[in-house]
């Protein structure tokens, strides 16, 4: 048993690389999962902060307002 323990520790000892590369490819999945996730949830729970900086970003743009309060006609509408 003690040759055993041995043999894989000197396995994975020898392969660290490979180990590295595993640990790096699932920090990785893990990102992408949590970004995905956090991206459905946004979905579902219907949030539009990003939607509603860019409305207001264009109302800006359009009204040659840069830096001055946000203004809105309610009979226009959103683009």
């Amino acid at each position: 048993m003690k040759n055993l323990g041995q043999a894989v520790l000197t396995l994975l000892w020898r392969n660290r690389p490979f180990f590295r590369r595993i640990s790096v490819s699932f920090a990785a999945l893990v990102r992408g999962a949590v970004s995905t996730a956090l991206t459905m949830l946004q979905w579902l729970l219907k949030i539009e902060d990003s939607t509603e900086i860019a409305r207001s970003a264009w109302l800006r743009t359009d009204l040659g307002l840069r830096d001055g309060p946000l203004v809105t006609d309610p009979q226009r509408g959103w683009p």
